[in-house]
């Protein structure tokens, strides 16, 4: 799951629609000029019978024209928490939206450490790398709706970008890159990267007969350590397959970033330079990231209940891999565990029902590792058959749909026989 969240009071990212509404489908053009910090785009949009709703972009970026159902909206918007907001009145069939615009980006900024990097939702560009996350509302956001998307993105030769989904086209002539992704499911929003990167390419099928693409986007520096990324890859993708289900997915990439950077999106994860380079991130943050496309990234947390997705993917990545080092490596980190949540300062503990994204290392502590403990504690009172019987009817269950802790506890009451 994305680990940036907007920090804009009206937030997509804050405010997932339930599994049942209808999502809007975007198709975006967006042309850029990395060594100018430049974006143009258009996109057409599509919403189903979604009421009244509004549409948000970021006040940096200039709206050149705003039609709805052929009717222009004043171009300006109204001003709100860094957004240009329209608001589209209800309409039996929904909505068809176009909307033009273009802006300055902000460069970016390689001085940025790990927690500055997750806490800026900034859209900026340069030569050595592009981030637009969904959280700078880089595009026109429509509501608080999940939605599918196809983005075409246009790059100087020598860059190459890449959005969430699968790649269905791509395309180099002219002294310009060309390449289209699609994305099929309701999606939380659009994160788009780029840079000059080397792609590698390779078709698997996994232990379970799924068949995948895998590919690097690697800054030149870092090029000679795609073979042995793309590997773990592959076996990540086998363990994770034979422990909970089938990979969501037709793709998965790792896409390397100019800043310390360490995000997991659905098909791909986005990671630092210098995080890639450090030899033990494959067998670590790797799988944990990995692990993410089947939670948080294709069954979503209910943030106004509580994030689960964090603290279930931390016992079934991080603390899973201690346990197959052994015992002590196991007890280590649960004694860290319990180190942690000891020294979190009087008020700053909260119930698990109150996490929503870590933003400072007590929220990290309570979010992730408190969380992780709480499975590790159900699986020893359920026993371990029946866990991984819960996590597999969970998973079976809420594909691609909003899930909440009750929903979890009613998995493992089904398959343990307890409540």
């Amino acid at each position: 799951m994305k680990a940036l969240v907007a920090s804009f009071a009206w937030s997509l990212a804050a405010a997932i629609a339930p599994a049942h509404a209808e999502p809007v489908h975007y198709e975006i053009v967006v042309h850029l000029e990395p060594a100018e910090h430049f974006l143009e785009a258009s996109a057409r949009i599509a919403v189903k019978d979604a009421g009244a709703t509004k549409i948000a972009l970021a006040r940096s970026l200039a709206a050149d024209s705003v039609l709805v159902d052929g009717t222009r909206l004043a171009a300006s918007g109204v001003k709100r928490a860094g957004l240009r907001v329209w608001t589209v009145p209800a309409r039996d069939g929904g909505h068809e939206i176009e909307i033009r615009w273009h802006g300055t980006l902000a460069p970016i900024d390689v001085a940025l450490d790990h927690r500055g990097t997750l806490g800026r939702p900034v859209a900026a560009s340069g030569p050595g790398g592009t981030f637009l996350p969904s959280g700078s509302y880089w595009y026109p956001v429509v509501g608080d709706l999940l939605g599918s998307y196809r983005v075409t993105i246009d790059l100087p030769a020598g860059q190459r970008g890449v959005v969430p989904g699968r790649l269905v086209e791509e395309s180099d002539a002219d002294d310009r890159v060309h390449a289209t992704f699609e994305f099929a499911h309701p999606a939380e929003g659009i994160d788009l990267m780029a840079g000059p990167y080397r792609v590698e390419t390779r078709t698997v099928h996994t232990a379970r007969g799924s068949k995948v693409v895998l590919r690097t986007y690697f800054h030149p520096a870092i090029a000679g350590l795609a073979d042995g990324y793309l590997d773990s890859v592959q076996g990540y993708l086998d363990l994770y397959e034979g422990w909970i289900g089938p990979y969501p997915f037709s793709e998965f990439s790792i896409v390397s970033s100019p800043t310390p950077t360490g995000y997991g999106m659905p098909t791909l994860t986005y990671l630092g330079v210098s995080v890639l380079r450090l030899p033990f991130i494959r067998t670590t943050s790797l799988g944990h990231e990995i692990l993410h496309n089947w939670w948080g990234n294709s069954v979503y947390p209910d943030l106004a209940g509580g994030n689960w997705s964090e603290g279930l993917t931390t016992f079934m990545a991080d603390y899973a891999f201690k346990e197959r080092e052994g015992p002590d490596a196991a007890r280590e980190m649960r004694l860290g565990w319990l180190r942690d949540l000891a020294a979190v300062p009087p008020g700053q503990d909260r119930p698990l029902v109150a996490f929503r994204s870590r933003h400072h290392a007590a929220s990290q502590i309570v979010g992730y590792d408190k969380a992780a403990m709480l499975f590790l504690m159900l699986r020893d009172r359920i026993g371990t058959d029946a866990f991984d019987r819960g996590v597999r009817r969970f998973w079976n269950a809420e594909q691609f749909r909003v899930a909440s802790w009750r929903d979890l506890e009613r998995a493992f009451e089904a398959e343990s026989g307890q409540i």
